[in-house]
Order: structure tokens, then sequence, then C-alpha cells
């Protein structure tokens, strides 16, 4: 029997709500009243939204800001079929962009969504939830982007492009400072500041506050309530530009958080009339305790946290040779995430989990881009990623009992040590000719190398008296009692080719047509997840997608109304899939490849200024 299941999204904002003009009315206001020219880089070069034949969002800093968006996922929200969530915590999301995504949380995982800052590739996801502020805008392109990008971009890319420092200019600064219930306190700001004639500093940071927002019953504990948030974020940007052609900029960035992981319940606690809470019953935690049916509390035993450093560094040079443009794009990341985690979701002790991943991540990529006033406009360059990742899993499961895991008398957790390395490279090239004035094709490639190397092993360890504490790798593997994955190494390397094949038709000035064929290649992954059986601990092959696309891109009204749209038709080869395996003595969870699946969705865009003072926004 076949199924089908769909969903669709819809969300409508409004800013600056006054009263418009009569419809009719001749004013001075009517070039106030036109939609802005929206500049994206999203094929690498400076254009005009409703220019691109692709699928794409973008919000600039103060539209952001009016919507009270603080941070990378609310920023991803706002755009229409991408849906950005996180298994626990803030940060490591998983960002799904016309349904590909990944269901790992692991931060093993290498993530088919692109999260770029300022054009340089995020890689690892404890760090991809960032803080928000002092941006110039956020650019989304739906879709593979199998020849520009590339890195794992089988579902598309989100680019958060933060306010530069103009050399030249006088000093200027703001400061945002808000308050709110449950004892919010926000502020964000920045400052610029000219050094010499050819140079300039920008400092911008963000602060936020806010006390936990769910009340905890649970009994036999010292706290009241959960969901704590404390994080925080500086960035000092450099910009020297010792000639007219040149322009080289450093940023350096810091963030941290100190928050509580998001408040969750067990909505399966809840006791029909009649029916008391004992173990067994169909109702009540293994320790016959109740949970709470107001989704205000909750009954918890633990206070958890979330604990992530990040230091980073992105130095770009600009180099402009009258036709040609030359660009260097460099990025460093280090960063660490330890998180306490309740598990069960109850009052009970059942299962406490500790993570620890440490990360170290850079990049770079080379191009050449043209930018003369001919009919062909192109595109190439080199790309190289590499990084480390340590990885540590653990589940104490005490109070489960001794011997609850292996037949050894002594409360136990089990737990797993990885390290993944990464290595890729890759060359592309994207050229657009103007076939006629109105006809313009594109034709873009990208050759990828991709290898992942992994060593860990996986095992039970002594849980005694860690019930409630965060249990570090060194810790357990001092208490180790048995390997359920010996120590183990596995590596690959895969290569590919994708790229894409754009036919734009400019029927009018406001009117944009487009069809348009891509590839995407994502690279073999390891299951992260691994911890009671071998098989789980292997690296499955790279996914492969091919997408359809015909959109539109139009503007009415002089420019007052905005409304962009596309189908789609995916066909995604050896997707990468969990199964479930129960052919051995213990149910696991196995990635593997799915032969094929299909895609088929559209999405449709709007925006309305009706007066100079209200903009309105809406998605489908």
């Amino acid at each position: 029997m076949k199924t089908r299941r769909g969903w669709m999204m819809l969300s409508v904002a409004a800013v600056a709500l006054v009263a418009p003009p009569a419809w009719g009315q001749d004013t001075s206001e009517d070039a106030e009243q036109r939609l802005d020219d929206v500049i994206v880089v999203a094929q690498k070069r400076e254009q005009s939204l409703q220019d691109v034949p692709a699928s794409i969002t973008t919000y600039s800093g103060e539209q952001l800001e009016s919507l009270g968006v603080s941070s990378s996922g609310e920023a991803a929200k706002q755009t229409v079929n991408m849906v950005w969530t996180t298994g626990f915590g803030y940060t490591a999301p998983r960002v799904y962009i016309r349904g590909i995504g990944t269901a790992q949380f692991y931060s093993l995982v290498q993530t088919p969504v692109g999260v770029y800052l300022d054009g340089a590739i995020v890689g690892n996801n404890i760090i991809q939830g960032f803080q928000i502020f002092d941006v110039e805008r956020v650019e989304t392109l739906r879709g593979p982007q199998g020849s520009l990008y590339g890195r794992n971009t089988t579902g598309g890319l989100v680019n958060y492009i933060t306010r530069q420092p103009s050399p030249g200019a006088p000093a200027e600064g703001y400061v945002i400072a808000s308050v709110g219930d449950f004892g919010l306190a926000e502020a964000q700001g920045a400052v610029e500041a000219p050094l010499g004639p050819n140079a300039a500093i920008r400092i911008a940071g963000n602060y936020r506050y806010r006390e936990g927002v769910q009340d905890n019953v649970g009994p036999a504990t010292n706290f009241d309530s959960l969901g704590e948030t404390d994080v925080g974020a500086l960035r000092a940007t450099l910009a020297w530009e010792p000639g007219p052609d040149t322009r080289i900029s450093a940023s350096l960035r810091y963030g941290i958080n100190r928050s509580e992981l998001k408040p969750t319940k067990n909505i399966g606690l809840f006791c029909p009339p009649g029916e008391m809470p004992e173990i067994g019953s169909s109702c009540g935690d293994l320790f016959g305790f109740v949970e709470t049916p107001s989704y205000s509390e909750t009954s918890a035993d633990l206070k958890t946290r979330e604990e992530t450093d990040q230091t980073g560094l992105t130095l770009q040079v600009e180099q402009d040779f009258g036709d040609i443009t030359f660009t260097s794009i460099s990025s460093y990341d280090d960063a660490s995430r330890l998180v306490l985690e309740d598990t069960d979701s109850s009052p009970s002790p059942i299962l406490h989990s500790s993570y620890l991943t440490d990360a170290e991540m850079f990049s770079q990529e080379l191009r050449l881009s043209s930018h003369g006033d001919g009919p062909m406009n192109w595109v190439t360059g080199a790309y190289l990623y590499m990084d480390e990742v340590d990885q540590w899993n653990g589940i104490n499961a005490e109070a489960l009992g001794p011997g609850s895991l292996i037949p050894v008398p002594v409360a136990q957790g089990i737990g797993s040590i990885f390290e993944q390395n990464t290595f890729t490279w890759a060359a592309f090239g994207d050229v657009s000719y103007a076939v006629s004035d109105a006809i313009t094709l594109t034709v873009g490639g990208r050759y990828t190398y991709d290898r992942r190397k992994v060593d860990g092993e996986a095992f039970v360890y002594n849980g005694t008296g860690l019930s409630y504490v965060y249990v570090s790798p060194e810790t357990a593997a001092g208490g180790n009692l048995f390997n359920t994955i010996n120590p183990m190494a596995v590596k690959d390397d895969w290569d590919d080719f994708s790229g894409r094949v754009v036919l734009d038709y400019r029927l009018n000035e406001d009117v944009l047509l487009y069809s348009s064929f891509s590839s995407g290649f994502r690279g073999g992954e390891f299951n992260g997840g691994a911890l009671f059986d071998p098989a789980e601990a292997d690296l499955v092959d790279p996914e492969k997608i091919y997408a359809y696309e015909a959109g539109a891109k139009t503007e009415w009204f002089d420019g007052r109304l905005r409304l962009n749209g596309a189908v789609f038709y995916y066909d995604y080869q050896d997707r990468q899939v969990f199964v479930q395996d129960s052919t051995g003595p213990t149910t696991v969870n196995k990635l593997r490849n799915a032969a094929s699946t299909r895609t088929i969705g559209a999405d449709l865009e709007a925006a309305f200024r009706p007066n100079s003072n209200l903009l309105l926004n809406m998605n489908v």
C-alpha cells in the first residue's frame, strides 16, 4: 500500500502599521512606497534579487530587528520551506530546506544545508546556532548548490552577512536594550571608528539573559524553574583599503552559551480518572510518578546545562584587476560544547546523558570573477575544507539497577568516543551568457573530492554515583566494564561532478521567468550515535540529488508588490536514512542508503508596501 503525506507552511509578518493614503492619489511618496531593490551575492557577485534565476529569500538587518530575531534559527524560521530545529539546547540544529536535511543531531554529521557566515562555511553544527546581531542581511538559497558552493549543500544554504566597517566614514554607533517577562534582559550594540584615512574598525556585541520559562514541580528537587537562557557574543572587524582596488578585512569573533537545555516534559505520563500511577500501568513512569498536565509546568529531577564556547577568525582579501576580481576567503573556528541532559524528561533518575564535542575547522576559497559590461559573466575558483571533531556520548542508566546493560552487579552507563577527520577540496566554475537582450543561459560545474576517517569505540562503564552529574569521557573510560564496539577505524573517500544549467527569460523589466536543472553531492556519513553493535559504526555511501525547478520573479503596482514563486521536483538517490535492525539480540539504529526518494513542491513569497510606513511579507 502506498501512502502520501504533505504539509504546507504559511507565515505573515507586518511592520509599522499606519493608515495608507488613498490609492488613486498622486503623492510625493511614490518613490518611497516602492519596495527596496535588494542586492544579493547568491551567485558570488552583486546582483539584484529580481535578476537572479533561483529561489532566494533575503531579510535585511532592519527587518530582522523589527521581527525580534536574535539567533540564526529565528532568522531561518522566517524563510519559506525551511525548518530549523534542535534535538535539545540552542545549538547543534537540524536544518531542512524543502524537506532535505538530516535526522542526525550528533556533532559528527556534515549537514546537507550549508550554513555560512560572511561567505565562509560554519562547518560543524555545534556552532551553527549562533546569535544574530549587527547584520547587514541574511540570504537563503533553496535547492542543491552544486557549482558555486557545493560543500554538502544538497538542500540549499543560508548565508549570514554582517555589517562591515567603511574606511573614510565618520565614527558611529548604536545601543539597543530591552527587558521583558521571566526576567528577560537583552542588549546589543556596535561602534565603528576610523583608523586613519584607509582603515576602520567595527566592534559589535550582544547579550541575552532570561530566567526559566517552565515551572518545575518535581519532588525532591532544589530548583523551581527550567529553561534559563544566558548567551553572549562579541565580534571585531577590521577593514583596510591600501589602494583604490584593494580591500582586506579580518573578523575575530567569540561566542559563549551558559544556558539550560530547552525545557521538556513527558506528555505520556498523564493518568486517566480512576487509574493509579503504578509501575507497569498505562500511566506514570517506571517509579510511579505522574507528570503534571499543564504545559507551563514540568516535573524534572535534573537541572540541565549547555556550555558552548566558540572562537573564529575570517580573513577576506579582494583585489580588482579591472574587469576581473580576485577574492580569497580564509576561515578558522575552534569550538567546544558540553551538555548534561535529562533524557527521560521525567521526575525519576532513569536516563541522564552527557555529551562533549571539541571541533576545529578550517576553510579556504580562492576565486576569480568577471564584472565587465559584455554579454558574459563568469566565476571560477578552488575550495579546501578540513576539520577534526572529537565526540563523547554517555548515557547513565544507574537508576535501572545493577546489571541493567551487562550482567555485572553495579550501576551502569554506556558511552562512545569517536574522532572524525574530514578533508575536502573542489574546483568550480560558473558562466552566464546573454544570448539576447531577453534570454540568458547559465552553466556551472564543480568537481569535489571528499575523504572521511573515523576512529573510536563504545563501552559499558561503572555508573555508580553518577546519576546527577556530568560524566566526562575520562571518568567513563576509567570505569570501563565491557566494550560493545571494540576500538575501530573506518575510512573512505569519494569524488563527484555536480552542476547546474539555467535558462532565464526577461519578459519585461518587471517579470523574469526561469527554468533550471541542478545536481548536488553529499559525502558519505558516519553514524555518530553508534553504541551497541559494531554494525552501527560504519560509513555509508554519498547521496546525490537531481533537481528540476521552474520559477518566476515579478513586481506589480509600480514596484509596491513583489511576487516570487517556484515549483520543483527532486530525484534523490542513495539518501542516507536510519533503519531499525532487529535481527540481532538488540534492536539497533543503523545508518544506511535508501534506493531513492522523490519530492515535489512549491514556494511562494510576497512583499507588499501599501505606503512608506507599512511593509507586509507573506510566504507559503
